[in-house]
Formats: C-alpha cells, sequence, structure tokens
C-alpha cells in the first residue's frame, strides 16, 4: 500500500497568512491593469494617429508663420525707421509742431522784430553767432561698431590718437548748405571783392551753390513731408495762397544736439589728422595746411574760419 504524505497548507488562522494572499491579488491585480492600460494607450495611439498627424503639422506650420511674420515684422521695422541703423535710435522722438512761417521783412529793408530766430535776414552777429552755435558740433566722432553701413569702409578718416572715426550727419550737412545759400545771397558781405572769375567758381567749379540745391532737392524727396498745405483765399492777395498752417511731424531737436555735442571733438587740434599715404607730408605741415588739403576737394576759395569743416566753402 502506497502511503500518501499530506501537504502542509498555510492555515487561513495563520495572522500572516491574510496580508500575503492580499499583496499577492494587488500584483497581479497592478500587473493586469498595467497590461491593459498599455494596451488601451496603443489603441488609442492608433486611432487617434491621423489627428494627431495633422496636430502636428499645424503646430509646425503656425511656428513658421509666427518665424516669418516676426522676421518680415523686424524687417519692415527697419525700413520703416530710416535711425534703425544708427547711433540715433535711441535717441529719436517726434512730436507735431508748426512751422514759424512769419515773415522776415516787414517791408523791403525792414527786418520783421517778431520773427522767433536769428536764422534769417541781412547779415549782423545775431545771425552769425546763431549759425555758429547751431553747427559747433557738426563734428562727431565714433567707433567701428558704431557705423553702420560704413563699417567696412576703411578710407574713414580714422583719428591719429585712436579715440574713433570723423563723421557727420545729414542733418548738418544740410544745414551747411542753407547757411552757404544764405551767405551766397549775400555774397558782397561773406565774399567781398570777388572778381567775375571768382564768382563763376564760386558758383560752378566749386559746386556752391549748385551743389547744394541738388543735395536739398534728393534731402526733401527722401524725407518727404506729407503734412496737407491747404490753398486758401486771404484778405491780403487777389489770388489763392498756400499758407501752411498745419502742423508737422518733427524730430524732437534738443536730444540730437545733446548727443551731438557728447560725441563731438575739435578736428583742429594739432595731430589729430594724419594722411595713412601722405603722413610725412602732413607731419611736417601746420595744422592748417592740413586742413587745406582736406578742403583742396571740395572749394577752391579761402576761408576765414577756424573750425576744420570739410563742407565749408573758403572765403576771405
Amino acid at each position: 500500500m502506497v502511503d500518501y504524505s499530506r501537504l502542509e497548507s498555510p492555515s487561513r488562522k495563520d495572522p500572516e497568512w491574510l496580508p500575503r494572499r492580499h499583496a499577492v491579488e494587488r500584483e497581479e491585480l497592478l500587473e493586469s491593469n498595467a497590461g491593459i492600460y498599455r494596451s488601451s494607450r496603443w489603441s488609442w495611439l492608433n486611432h487617434h494617429r491621423r489627428t494627431i498627424v495633422i496636430h502636428v503639422i499645424f503646430l509646425v506650420a503656425n511656428l513658421f508663420v509666427l518665424t516669418a511674420y516676426a522676421s518680415g515684422w523686424l524687417t519692415l521695422r527697419y525700413l520703416q525707421d530710416p535711425h534703425y541703423n544708427t547711433p540715433f535710435r535711441n535717441t529719436i522722438s517726434y512730436e507735431d509742431r508748426p512751422f514759424d512761417l512769419q515773415p522776415i521783412y516787414l517791408d523791403k529793408d525792414t527786418p520783421n522784430p517778431s520773427k522767433t530766430n536769428d536764422f534769417n535776414g541781412p547779415p549782423r552777429q545775431e545771425l552769425d553767432n546763431a549759425w555758429s552755435t547751431l553747427m559747433q558740433y557738426q563734428n562727431v566722432r565714433l567707433h567701428k561698431e558704431e557705423l553702420g553701413q560704413f563699417s567696412e569702409d576703411d578710407s574713414i578718416v580714422q583719428l591719429a590718437d585712436g579715440t574713433g572715426y570723423w563723421i557727420t550727419v545729414s542733418v548738418f550737412h544740410g544745414l551747411h548748405c542753407i547757411e552757404r545759400l544764405h551767405h551766397f545771397l549775400y555774397s558782397e558781405t561773406y565774399y567781398p571783392g570777388l572778381s567775375e572769375d571768382d564768382t563763376f567758381t564760386l558758383k560752378l567749379h566749386t559746386e556752391r551753390p549748385e551743389h547744394c540745391l541738388d543735395w536739398l532737392r534728393h534731402y526733401v524727396q527722401c524725407n518727404a513731408d506729407t503734412t496737407l498745405i491747404p490753398i486758401q483765399w486771404t484778405a491780403e492777395s487777389p489770388g489763392p495762397v498756400a499758407t501752411d498752417p498745419g502742423t508737422h511731424q518733427c524730430v524732437v531737436w534738443d536730444p540730437i544736439y545733446e548727443w551731438m555735442a557728447s560725441h563731438s571733438f575739435n578736428p583742429s587740434q594739432p595731430g589729430l589728422l594724419i594722411h595713412p599715404i601722405l603722413d610725412k607730408i602732413l607731419r611736417a605741415a601746420t595744422y592748417s595746411s592740413a586742413c587745406d588739403s582736406v578742403w583742396m576737394h571740395y572749394s577752391l576759395l579761402p576761408d576765414n574760419r577756424a573750425t576744420c569743416n570739410p563742407f565749408e566753402e573758403r572765403h576771405s
């Protein structure tokens, strides 16, 4: 007769049996749920694959459009702001301002005393002082990284002390041209004793005032002011007149003038201008002789001003 041995099983009366049983069942349930979750997750991804692909494509397209828009906005900002690529980009602000267009003369020989500036009218000390103050900071020095479109131009005058490059600004060249035209109107005062040939030289050969007129035409068209000017009837004239009573959007001038003042220098300082090729010649010359070589390119007439300005006519 075969003997069988009885297998011992944990007694349910064993206090540790129930927790162990629950732990086993919990592990089995977790494994089962994990399998179901993995299965359902892949099933959901497979089911919504097309929707997911469409959303990804839509997201990429939106990112592309946003990038293109931002790039276009920056380009548009650059195109719309003429100061964006200049050191003045953080200096410029605008204001609405009417022009002071009171008559310069009350009659043929009487200046209007209520005219609010000294830039017009016949030659006099107040006028010369006003122009001298306005133009005193026209020569400025900039570092290479501030040169903008000219940063790779190695022909720009580099100051011999290594402090920067010699630059002026278009608005000051325009003001210079206006001053020159005023001088030409009163040539008997500013250019006394000129012969007929000298007058011809002043007008044509030196390209003054023809150069100034041509440059100012470009300047006005480039900076087109589209403020409307109504044609009106007035009691003083039998015909219609243009009075320009409106306000113009103008750059606030004082910050520009202050910026120029903070960057200005005196080119007449000896030894500051040294020609990279003609160094030996200029080293032996006085500053005025060096300045003469600068002016030879622009004018054949002498000058009585102390400040070296390559845009000045030279008059005795």
